[in-house]
């Protein structure tokens, strides 16, 4: 994203988006690639080994799903919450496809980092983690945004407050206990 675009940009691009306005599309990339690039690199780094999840091909895919959708966006904020989980589903599908190459092969510890991108190399990690986020979030979608935040964007436990308009405590408390969840939960999957 340009340095003097602001963020009212970003949200009359996507209005004009949704109603369908001619080269709408084209200023909407403009004003958000930078900010979807950096995003795809943080996630593209959990399976780097596969050609396919270069950023730039995981940036114009995503790019083209949510214009595809166009919507319902909020403000720039909601549609980037809804790029992100493009993104994600998008690795997802990429480390879902690895799997189903790959036949067996041993499991190996994991150790739950704050960034997950040094921790998942491994297609099949990635995907025991999404799992292990799904039962996390129906214990309590806070906890699930939480890790989200952290381990997908990288964020810190202030910016995730933030985020969530809670206190820095409540975060500094959630993570605590959402990362010794996760820890756990990814453990018994592989002995399983």
């Amino acid at each position: 994203m340009h340095a003097l675009d602001g963020r009212g940009d970003v949200t009359r691009a996507l209005q004009a988006v949704q109603a369908r306005a001619p080269y709408a599309a084209d200023e909407l990339f403009r004003l958000v690639q930078g900010d979807l690039r950096t995003r795809a690199g943080r996630l593209r780094r959990l399976i780097r080994r596969d050609p396919l999840a270069q950023t730039t091909v995981l940036v114009d895919d995503a790019f083209l799903r949510l214009c595809a959708e166009r919507g319902p966006w909020q403000n720039r904020d909601h549609f980037y919450g809804v790029a992100t989980t493009t993104l994600r589903r998008l690795l997802l599908d990429l480390a879902r496809h690895r799997q189903r190459r790959k036949r067996g092969g041993g499991q190996r510890p994991v150790e739950l980092e704050d960034h997950v991108a040094a921790l998942l190399p491994d297609a099949d990690v990635l995907i025991d983690l999404d799992a292990g986020l799904e039962r996390l979030g129906a214990l309590k979608s806070r906890w699930r945004k939480i890790a989200e935040m952290r381990v997908y964007l990288g964020l810190d436990n202030q910016a995730i407050a933030d985020a969530l308009d809670v206190s820095l405590s409540t975060v500094e408390h959630d993570w605590a206990f959402v990362r010794a969840w996760l820890h756990r939960e990814l453990r018994v999957g592989e002995s399983g």
